[in-house]
């Protein structure tokens, strides 16, 4: 498992999460929250709140 996370835990400590997520776009799937809302399409449905874009 170290083996399959460490290039984006290593992007994740050189760059700001907006870039991470501009270098490798898969992390986005990844993201549940950002600046208090919830990012996640089924997290936000489960929770009977609205999604907020991650930016």
């Amino acid at each position: 498992m170290t083996h399959a996370t460490l290039p984006y835990v290593r992007k994740l400590a050189a760059h700001s999460l907006e870039e991470a997520v501009r270098r490798s776009p898969e992390l986005k799937g990844g993201l549940n929250t950002y600046q208090g809302g919830i990012v996640h399409q089924a997290i936000a449905e489960a929770l009977g709140m609205e999604a907020c874009p991650f930016k």
